[in-house]
């Protein structure tokens, strides 16, 4: 699927990409989800790993992998700015996004 695509197909619980930035605006953002309660994967942030080398791994970027049914409320998220109040739609699909997550660990949130 290609970024940024809302066609759905495929277990709500599948990862699909949310965007493809920076490695250090990929941590800043992966931080921000996680806060908000919902699971992220940042990849190709390695220096190490892959391919190409380490400028061809930069150049294209690290790329946020979210849950396919937290992508709306991972969206809002990110393109919220910091000024910006969080709308009661927001605040919801923030809530659902989170709630009764069971990560495996004996910890739900």
């Amino acid at each position: 699927m290609a970024p940024g695509s809302d066609a759905v197909t495929g277990s709500p619980d599948d990862p699909v990409e949310l965007t493809r930035v920076s490695a250090g605006l990929a941590d800043l953002l992966a931080g921000a989800l996680r806060a908000s309660g919902m699971p992220v994967t940042v990849v190709g942030v390695s220096p190490l790993a892959g391919d190409g080398g380490a400028a061809l791994r930069y150049s294209e970027g690290a790329q946020l992998l979210v849950r396919r049914r937290d992508l709306a409320a991972a969206r809002a998220i990110i393109e919220r700015t910091d000024d910006a109040p969080i709308s009661d739609a927001e605040l919801a699909a923030q809530a659902e996004a989170a709630a009764g997550g069971d990560f495996g660990d004996g910890a739900v949130v």
